[in-house]
């Protein structure tokens, strides 16, 4: 008997020892969330907002790692599944009925909610609402009454747009259309899902994460602000337990792998550079100046263009001949020679876009604007149009130094022109609704109510160039109307205000065309329509440039050029992540604790 209790005293101390070893294993795997890296991504990006990220070549490197939309560009510009499952085609022709019906896969918000069909209906709705002012409106213009809803001529109601279930999504059409096409416009980061809950409660809702929700692979888990400089500091990104993951189920890691990225935004980019030298931060891609000659870096074409937006309703840009003549002055060779990483624009859409399907580019007809500058011609041309010079401003985003540096030579080519140029910076803007602490981007404000001589403005485009020649066109380009001026409402012009008839006729002509091909020949009409008044001048076509640590692995880049984080590597992680980078963040917490949201 008493050998019996000393075996059963032994055994039970050895499994009180196995699963204290398991408990202890266990907690190690629950604290291993995962690594946590230092990196730096781009200028300080103050507002997240999808629909601010056509504007913003920073903006839109955020966006794709926090939204996720029905489609994504794949490798080469193939069109993937993201949210989207499975889709079908309805059609009764007799009936002039046509009805996609799109399926959604299972996932969710950073909060835990499910990606609804609402969650769409609501964000395109939004782009679609008269006062709301979006160039990407003409990418949904196929759906049923979208234009008639756009011009205020019919309710919001009355859009071809529901959510028939929870995860269906149905969208009606006015004729049988390339359903292909409008697949792949869905693939642009301005249609991505929205949650209304949040994006109606603050103006400003994409300034502050505790009023952000999000969908993609990363939340917005922080953005800290300096106490008394309201300036830009820290952003760090998590990752989003909830992205295409049962929490119950899967293990964290499943679908993202690195747990946070942190983007300190006090040092400056020769210092972020420095400290990527010294081994503090694993990923730059936002490399100074100074150092693209001699920095070793990977690089990607994108889709985002660097462009001069002229205010075609102020003089001296009324006249196209002035327009044509600023724009041929800027020596586009020696601008890319400055900036490195960006090829010369040669027409209004780059290389990127598609003449008809992947694999084909717009850009193959041959460009349409002279990189060389041409200081002659452009005094030429200015003498015919009895314009001698003058003055007016050049607005640019503050803190951006490859803005200023594009400022700075357009400032001295138009200077050879005559004309006295001043560069006006503009910064963010702290101020409080509802008791929440919100940045307003008075850059952005600035553009929309075209409150600008001149601007230099970020132009992202989608893979199908009819929706950025559509921008230009009245009855296309997703103007935001006065609904309280009257009840004629009249169609609202481009931001940059051009306005032609011709313009217009052939951007109608190219819509009611459902041939690519057709369609592409009417589109580089439009475009030779474009050069030649030049209301906007397309600058350089950026590229991403990235350095990365050898510590760091499995970063991808997208088709459109923009970074993939959620598989990313960091190499003995758990041993990099010393007491010291904790205390780090914890006194970054704490000094700007007061402007911490």
């Amino acid at each position: 008997m008493k050998r019996f209790l000393c075996l059963l005293l032994c055994l039970l101390m050895a499994a009180a020892l196995l699963a204290g070893c398991a408990d202890e294993d266990g907690k190690k795997k629950e604290e291993d969330k995962g690594a946590i890296i230092p990196v730096y991504l781009s200028s300080p990006v103050g507002n997240f907002d999808p629909a601010y990220a056509l504007h913003d070549n920073a903006g839109s490197k955020y966006i794709g790692l926090l939204y996720e939309g029905l489609f994504r560009l794949g490798k080469d510009g193939k069109l993937e599944k993201a949210i989207a499952k499975s889709w079908k085609i309805r059609e009764v022709p007799e009936d002039e009925y046509y009805m996609m019906e799109i399926e959604l896969n299972t996932t969710f918000w950073s909060d835990g909610r499910q990606v609804a069909a609402d969650d769409f209906v609501f964000a395109w709705k939004r782009l679609l609402e008269p006062e709301f002012q979006s160039e990407a409106a003409s990418l949904l213009f196929e759906i049923k009454n979208a234009r008639a809803v756009k011009d205020g001529d019919l309710t919001i109601d009355d859009l071809g747009l529901y959510a028939a279930d929870t995860s269906v999504l149905q969208i009606e059409f006015e004729r049988k259309i390339d359903y292909n096409q409008f697949l792949e416009n869905t693939a642009s980061l301005a249609l991505v899902p929205l949650r209304e809950d949040a994006v109606v409660k603050l103006v400003d809702w994409g300034s502050n994460s505790a009023t952000m929700t999000t969908n993609g692979p990363f939340i917005l888990k922080k953005i800290v602000y300096g106490a008394d400089t309201f300036t830009l500091e820290r952003i760090e990104l998590e990752r989003n337990v909830y992205y295409f993951r049962n929490v119950d189920r899967d293990a964290l890691k499943k679908s993202v792998f690195p747990y946070r990225f942190v983007i300190d935004f006090t040092k400056n980019v020769e210092e972020q550079a420095a400290a990527f030298d010294a081994g503090e931060i694993y990923l730059n891609a936002n490399i100074p100046l100074s150092r693209r000659d001699a920095m070793s870096v990977e690089l990607s074409d994108t889709m985002s263009t660097a462009t001069v937006v002229f205010n075609n309703a102020k003089a001296p840009f009324d006249k196209p001949e002035v327009r044509r003549a600023l724009s041929m002055a800027i020596d586009r060779n020696a601008l890319v020679n400055t900036v490195k990483y960006a090829k010369a624009a040669e027409g209004f859409v780059p290389a990127g876009t598609f003449e008809t399907t992947q694999g084909t580019s717009f850009r193959d007809a041959g460009a349409v604007i002279n990189a060389a500058g041409d200081i002659a011609g452009a005094k030429s041309l200015l003498s015919g149009a009895g314009v001698s010079g003058g003055s007016f401003e050049i607005t640019i985003r503050a803190n951006d130094e490859v803005f200023a540096a594009v400022a700075a030579a357009c400032v001295d080519a138009w200077s050879q022109l005559g004309f006295t140029v001043t560069i006006k910076e503009l910064q963010m803007e702290y101020h409080i609704e509802n008791e929440y602490d919100q940045y307003r981007d008075n850059f952005e404000v600035a553009y929309r109510s075209a409150d600008f001589d001149a601007i230099l403005v970020d132009y992202y485009a989608s893979t199908n160039p009819f929706g950025t020649f559509a921008s230009f066109s009245r009855p296309f380009s997703g103007g935001a109307m006065d609904l309280a001026t009257g009840s004629e409402y009249a169609n609202v012009p481009h931001i940059c205000g051009y306005i032609s008839d011709s313009y217009d006729a052939l951007i109608e002509s190219a819509h009611a065309e459902t041939d690519r091909a057709a369609r592409a020949a009417i589109l580089h009409q439009a475009e030779a329509a474009l050069a030649n008044d030049m209301p906007v001048a397309p600058l350089f076509n950026y590229q991403l440039a990235y350095a990365i640590s050898g510590e760091l692995s499995k970063v991808g880049v997208k088709s459109d050029g923009y970074l993939t984080l959620t598989k990313a590597r960091l190499k003995d992680y758990l041993k990099l992540q010393t007491t010291e980078t904790a205390a780090t963040l914890a006194e970054g917490e704490e000094v700007t604790k007061a402007h911490d949201f």
